[in-house]
């Protein structure tokens, strides 16, 4: 559908609040941007992108809720969604363009890409380029926020293991090859850095996610709740899994949009407290499931269908990491405060809440032959809920506990919890000694009275022989089951009930609880729930336990004669034996006398504590089977709570409500038929799951030699490249380099001198046609005397002397890789004309202020914002020499304003971090920028000053003076030997007054490769040409290069 065109707002460009103005968002509509001069912005709203995503839909509608943002706009990324109710409007991308203009006027943008995608971090920077494009029009800043992952520090090396990271460490994350996820992110940081303030983007990476959905623990959760031996645990499981809960993660994001950080661009989100792998399954697993947790390989993770290679990445990530930033600053309580474990029984019950998985409890009652177990059986087998009747579960339950008691608690190998084994081990064994003390008084009661009765008859008898009458007196009696009290079966019940299985599918009591003793027993509180419902808990009424009360209670009715009639259509071998003639009178007497005291009945229970129950006249039944009854229950419970297919649900109920009144041979066939059937589906289903693991097996596979290739196809083009780079370069070298080279080999083997690389060097600079010694010399005199120190080597044999001895003498002062520089130690060989002492008193003197100043550090610092912006300078890129080139328009600098500020110290302090980082930034423009790469090892820069704008005020001003000498005695002192050359351009009268005093200070190396220049452009245009090229500096200092690099 194409998108709707509406004008722009009122004239002042802002939106208002105004009843009879229409909002700039309407359901269901576009509006498109008409006015680009000026700006269109609703504050309170916020774009959500995707917000039917697992976190999209926390976070929008965590800030539905805040006074501030209540417009919550947002992209689906299934069509198919249901309308979310908080949810103002929907955002469609048919036409990217018309959503771009859309997405400028929101207030907030909130993208979420915890499950990454390429496409997806194109659309990113396509938003952030048109969010850039617009801010010159912003009279309100907007806010970008991109809520990422961890796996952009997944390769991150720490120098302690015990070490924890936090935000600080951000600019030296790592990740793994070909990931996209730090790129994008560095993009966002970097877009909002580009304007003023004006944009404000964030960028939260989020450790694994989890409550209510649980999308990337949800295998976990899933095979818990099914009741499985075992979770896996993926390797040793003691790697560090970063996680967060959602709430928390939703929290962190609403304060960044209710208090945006200045600085700050980067947070972290994870829980306070970091957990291993296997403390989090075995959390889990005990919880809702077996308590037990098993080592797999981690290869195995990779074939887990239930995993994206992603998520299976984040199960294996190792990260101590912190929100340390979101700790301090935020005004926010973290929900998991102690960690994954404290909360974990909050999350479960999240976890079924959100996919409708809480358990379906189910009581049916009603007197004998009334068709109880055959409604409890269909309803189990449709809804999947444990079926039990009185014999089945007194039986199930003992072997249960038998098998549960007898167990020895397992080792560490399969992660189990060993207090927590003993525990239930204990419990159960207390559970079967109360069983068999019971049983045995009860024997022990019926053996006295047989034994009496043997007596008896021996007396009437007259006697008998020995041997007999030892055997009748030593008969010992069966145990029956059936004969537990109230109080013992209830117990039994109780336990199972309590299970994990039945607490997570549910269950069906078929025919009990009988009186109003048992339901009192079955339902009461334990001491640990009733403590916390006391307060709750109405006058009157008992304190239930809320994990055992039945959801629905259904009571069949019917007459005697109707029961008696519906036995004698039944077929005798379908018959249970308590059914028979001589036993059902009986049985149903004993039903009838146990409910005709109303006030002990199990109904009267249910009216005491106000339980809705359902009595349900099985007399309009429709066939043995009661297809109509099992209707009416279906209707009556709803939905099955449950994983499972829905159409086989909807399949079983239409065969139910086709069911007819059938002949004994028509069920017998129909039962045949279902079970036949039944197989069929079983097997095609394993079948099918065969297929779809063996499909996704080979998907995997696929994927995996997929990528190989594709890294392959990287190299080779790069490679090819590479290749395709040497062709110009080769026929270069043959005009340039080749003849010279030549003459000088051969000049070498005619010499035959001792140190024959030393004498091509000097030959080669020597003559060099067109030699840059010549060119250089008009400009700079002394710069033929300091060519080779580009170069980080000795200059001759007397510097290597000095330099080993050097060397030698700092053995105590610094660490074995700057022992092994020689280009950091001739910085200070050189800076005092090879004098040993002097250099090694200078060295001495600028490590302690190294130390008392913290500079080692002092590259993490955040830069204040107005120093970025006021005291600008940037990389242009490389001199002839393979040196990078620093513009600095220090004719703009106010360094007077920021001096009547009181802020000496901080600017001091910046221009000492500018100096510090500017090695590892040329270094990283080396391997990251330009297309080339020099093999020699530079220690120095180049530098262009453009003194244009600098005035008399600022150089009449003593505090400015006196703290651009501190700066330069700082850098003569602690970094010597970084300058290559400098040409100051633009330079008015009265600097020669500044450079008067400024030149006593510098040494006479630092002087000789200075170079001043007046405002006339033609003469310092060829003075800058002669050292860079045109195409590496941008046009200001005389070039054409249009990308460069801030510092």
């Amino acid at each position: 559908m194409q998108p709707e065109y509406e004008s722009a707002a009122d004239d002042d460009g802002g939106s208002t609040n105004r009843k009879s103005e229409k909002p700039i968002f309407d359901v269901g509509k576009t509006v498109i941007l008409v006015n680009h001069d000026r700006d269109i912005i609703d504050t309170q709203a916020v774009l959500v992108n995707p917000v039917d995503s697992y976190v999209g839909k926390y976070l929008g509608h965590r800030s539905r809720r805040s006074p501030k943002y209540w417009k919550i706009l947002g992209t689906l990324s299934n069509p198919k969604t249901s309308l979310l109710p908080w949810l103002w409007a929907i955002m469609k991308m048919d036409d990217y363009d018309a959503y771009l203009r859309e997405a400028v006027k929101c207030g907030v943008v909130i993208y979420d890409v915890t499950e990454p995608s390429q496409d997806r971090f194109d659309e990113i920077r396509g938003v952030c380029d048109a969010l850039r494009a617009r801010v010159n029009t912003f009279n309100v800043p907007r806010i970008f926020i991109l809520i990422s992952s961890l796996h952009s520090w997944s390769h991150t090396k720490k120098n302690n293991p015990d070490d924890i990271l936090t935000e600080e460490e951000y600019r030296r994350r790592h990740t793994k090859p070909l990931s996209g996820t730090s790129v994008v992110e560095r993009y966002v940081v970097a877009s909002g850095k580009m304007t003023k303030g004006k944009l404000k983007a964030y960028v939260v990476g989020a450790g694994a996610i989890y409550g209510s959905e649980e999308s990337p623990l949800h295998h976990w959760f899933m095979s818990a709740w099914h009741n499985a031996k075992y979770l896996p645990i993926y390797g040793t499981g003691k790697n560090f899994m970063p996680t967060v809960y959602i709430q928390d993660l939703a929290k962190l994001v609403q304060n960044i949009m209710d208090v945006p950080p200045k600085l700050q661009r980067y947070l972290i989100a994870v829980d306070p407290i970091i957990c291993q792998q296997d403390q989090i399954a075995k959390a889990i697993s005990r919880v809702l499931g077996s308590g037990r947790v098993k080592r797999v390989s981690e290869e195995d993770i990779y074939l887990n269908k239930e995993l994206t290679t992603f998520q299976a990445d984040q199960h294996l990530l190792d990260l101590k990491i912190q929100s340390a930033f979101a700790m301090e600053n935020f005004n926010m309580d973290f929900a998991a405060e102690d960690g994954f474990d404290s909360i974990i029984n909050k999350v479960c019950t999240e976890y079924k809440q959100s996919r409708n998985l809480e358990p379906l409890k189910v009581i049916i009652g009603g007197p004998p032959a009334s068709g109880k177990s055959t409604i409890a059986r269909q309803i189990s087998d449709l809804y999947r809920l444990n079926h039990f009747t009185k014999d089945d579960i007194i039986k199930s339950t003992i072997e249960l506990l038998k098998e549960t008691a007898g167990e020895s608690p397992e080792t560490d190998i399969h992660g189990v919890d060993v207090e927590r084994e003993e525990v239930i081990r204990k419990e159960a064994l207390q559970v079967l000694a109360e069983v068999d003390d019971y049983l045995g008084r009860v024997a022990a009661s019926a053996s006295a009275a047989e034994q009496s009765d043997v007596e008896m008859e021996m007396e009437m008898e007259g006697g008998g022989s020995p041997i007999s009458n030892q055997k009748k007196s030593l008969t010992p009696p069966e145990r029956d089951m059936t004969k537990l009290s109230d109080e013992v079966f209830i117990r039994l019940v109780r336990w199972r009930l309590l299970t994990n299985q039945c607490q997570n599918q549910g269950f069906v009591l078929d025919g009990f609880p009988e009186n109003l003793n048992q339901a009192k027993l079955l339902f009461a509180a334990s001491d640990d729930v009733m403590e916390a419902a006391e307060e709750d808990a109405d006058e009157g009424r008992d304190v239930l336990d809320p994990r055992i009360v039945p959801d629905r209670v259904v009571i069949l009715e019917a007459s005697d004669e109707f029961l008696t009639q519906r036995l004698q259509s039944v077929p005798a071998a379908q018959l249970q034996d308590k059914h028979k003639d001589k036993h059902f009178a009986k049985l149903l007497a004993e039903h009838r006398e146990l409910n005709a005291v109303y006030e002990s009945s199990f109904l009267y229970y249910l009216d005491l504590q106000e339980i809705l129950y359902f009595p349900i006249d099985i007399t309009t039944g429709d066939g043995l089977l009661m297809q109509n009854i099992i209707g009416k229950l279906m209707d009556m419970l709803g939905k099955p709570r449950n994983y499972g297919r829905v159409n086989i649900f909807c399949l079983l109920f239409q065969n139910i409500n086709k069911r007819l009144s059938l002949t004994f041979e028509e069920e017998e066939a129909l039962k045949n038929a279902q079970n036949f059937e039944k197989s069929q589906v079983e097997d095609a289903e394993k079948e099918d799951m065969a297929m779809i693991e063996s499909r996704e097996l080979e998907e995997r596979r696929a994927n995996i030699q997929q990528w190989m290739e594709k890294l392959a196809k990287v190299k080779r083009e790069e490679f090819e490249r590479e290749e395709a780079a040497l062709v110009p370069l080769r026929h270069y070298l043959m005009a340039h380099v080749v003849p010279t080279l030549t003459k000088g080999l051969i000049d070498v083997t005619r010499a035959r001198p001792d140190d024959p690389v030393e004498y091509l060097a000097e030959f080669l600079f020597a003559n060099n046609p067109g030699s840059l010694n010549t060119t250089l010399g008009e400009h700079f005199p002394n710069a033929g005397n300091h060519l080779r120190t580009i170069m980080a080597r000795p200059a001759d044999d007397s510097e290597l002397e000095v330099l080993g001895q050097f060397r030698e003498a700092c053995q105590d002062l610094l660490p074995p890789q700057q022992l092994r520089n020689d280009a950091y130690l001739l910085r200070w060989v050189r800076a005092r004309d090879r004098d040993l002492d002097k250099a090694l008193h200078m060295l001495r003197t600028s490590l302690e202020w190294r130390k008392k100043n913290n500079i080692d550090s002092i590259d993490t610092e955040p830069i204040p914002e107005d120093f970025n912006n006021f005291f600008n300078c940037h990389f242009g890129g490389m001199d002839r020499h393979g040196r990078p080139v620093i513009c600095v328009p220090f004719g703009e600098w106010d360094i007077r304003d920021m001096l009547d500020k009181g802020r000496k110290d901080g600017l001091v302090r910046f221009l000492t971090q500018a100096l510090e980082i500017l090695d590892l930034t040329m270094q990283e423009m080396y391997r990251n920028h330009f297309p080339y790469k020099t093999a020699l090892q530079h220690t120095q820069f180049s530098v262009i000053f453009d003194l244009k704008g600098f005035t008399y005020a600022k150089l009449m001003h003593k505090k400015s003076i006196d703290t651009l000498l501190e700066v330069i005695r700082l850098y003569e002192a602690n970094y010597p030997e970084t300058l290559g050359s400098a040409i100051i351009i633009n330079a008015p009268w009265i600097f020669s007054t500044l450079y008067g005093m400024i030149r006593p200070l510098l040494s006479e190396h630092t002087v000789s490769k200075i170079s001043i220049y007046d405002s006339k452009e033609a003469t310092w245009k060829k003075a800058v040409e002669v050292v860079v090229e045109a195409d590496q500096i941008p046009a200001r200092y005389g070039g054409n290069k249009i990308d460069y690099f801030p510092i």
